[in-house]
């Protein structure tokens, strides 16, 4: 089973325009020392290869698998199930992160165990009472056909 990370339309826009400022970025500083030593005639294949770099990290952006798109279809198509959570397990050098296992039942598929990484407030809520020994769940949307599930924070609780 493959994990679908959550990501709204507005989060895959910010991620590619953040993938394209920091290709240019780079580029600006890369080449700024090289434009000043160069010969002329070198300047332009310099702006060549960076105009390449560029289109090229915009490729990568729009062509990512965990996209906006995977995110609606498995809305629109995924079984929606309460997820137990089996264990939590603090991640401290990343910041308030927490390594979830997931135990799932649905019909039409065995029941399984995955593990979700997330800072999400739903998640850090759901982890709380986890500790407090409260019966804790998340919302997952799992498509059996697609081998795919994606806890939706959207529905959280």
């Amino acid at each position: 089973m493959r994990e679908v990370r959550f990501t709204t339309k507005r989060d895959a826009k910010a991620a590619r325009s953040a993938g394209l400022e920091t290709s240019l970025g780079g580029l600006v500083v890369a080449a700024l020392p090289i434009f000043v030593s160069m010969p002329w005639w070198a300047n332009p294949l310099v702006v060549l290869g960076g105009v390449l770099m560029l289109a090229f990290a915009a490729h990568l952006r729009w062509t990512e698998p965990e996209s906006a798109a995977d995110t609606a279809r498995l809305e629109s198509e995924g079984v929606a199930v309460r997820a137990q959570i089996a264990d939590v397990e603090d991640l401290p050098d990343v910041g308030v992160l927490h390594r979830i296992a997931l135990h799932i039942r649905t019909d039409g598929l065995g029941p399984f165990e995955v593990t979700h990484v997330c800072s999400n407030t739903a998640c850090q809520d759901a982890v709380a009472r986890h500790r407090r020994g409260q019966p804790a769940s998340l919302a997952v949307l799992v498509s059996p056909e697609a081998g795919e599930w994606m806890v939706s924070h959207r529905r959280a609780g």
